[in-house]
């Protein structure tokens, strides 16, 4: 339908990576009157930005102030954050892939001198306690384990129950971010209040673990044709 909107980010992915930004702009902002910071603009620094432009004043300033505490502590226990070894010892900060989670490293930002040959890592948690994500078995019922829910079907077509309705689920892989898992929009729909917030606790708990909401008849295409579509949403 001309016009109408095809897809749409999850609270968590969007307010996950505005965080990060925030986090990262706080390194900055605090470290670039006392050392040489270079921030790394990568695909990842891009995606987190423009979740961060995309939320509101509000959530901005929350997540702003947040992250100056955060960078306070950090700069009290870490002095290599900004005390450099001369002019040639640039601090670099960089958002990193969460592709890179696949490898075991939860880290979100990190911290780097090259000169020094060390770095520091952060892991950016703000609405969620989530250190490692579940990947598919053929032992487990992977939408209770995943969306605190039972799966109704096989992996082929597997359904998700919620407030007594099925909704489709889907795993992807997307470069940047690695696996992924996918539902459609009238599920969101039903997680959230007209204001933007969850309905309830399992609301959240769901919504944290899906990455990104489609229509109902694109979650049914090729994963190959479906991710094609959400990379143009998302990167």
């Amino acid at each position: 339908m001309s016009g109408e909107r095809v897809t749409k980010n999850s609270r968590q992915m969007t307010t996950g990576k505005a965080f990060e930004y925030a986090l990262l702009s706080q390194f900055e902002e605090k470290l670039k009157d006392k050392t040489n910071v270079e921030v790394i603009k990568n695909p990842s620094f891009d995606i987190a930005k423009g979740c961060f432009d995309n939320t509101n004043k509000t959530e901005q300033s929350d997540y702003l102030l947040s992250s100056s505490f955060a960078v306070n502590f950090l700069m009290d226990i870490e002095p290599r954050l900004s005390n450099d070894l001369g002019k040639k010892d640039i601090l670099q900060l960089e958002i990193l892939s969460d592709n890179i989670g696949k490898e075991g490293d939860v880290r979100d930002i990190l911290a780097i001198r090259l000169l020094q040959k060390w770095e520091i890592g952060v892991s950016a948690k703000n609405n969620n306690w989530a250190v490692k994500r579940s990947r598919l078995s053929s032992k487990i019922d992977f939408g209770e384990k995943w969306l605190v829910v039972r799966t109704l079907k096989d992996y082929r077509c597997a359904k998700v129950l919620y407030q007594g309705t099925e909704y489709p689920i889907k795993q992807v892989t997307l470069p940047e971010f690695g696996n992924v898992r996918i539902s459609t929009c009238s599920l969101n729909d039903k997680l959230l209040n007209k204001n933007k917030t969850y309905v309830s606790t399992e609301a959240q708990a769901i919504d944290e673990k899906i990455f990104f909401f489609v229509d109902e008849q694109n979650i049914y295409m090729p994963n190959a044709d479906l991710r094609k579509l959400i990379i143009k949403e998302v990167l």
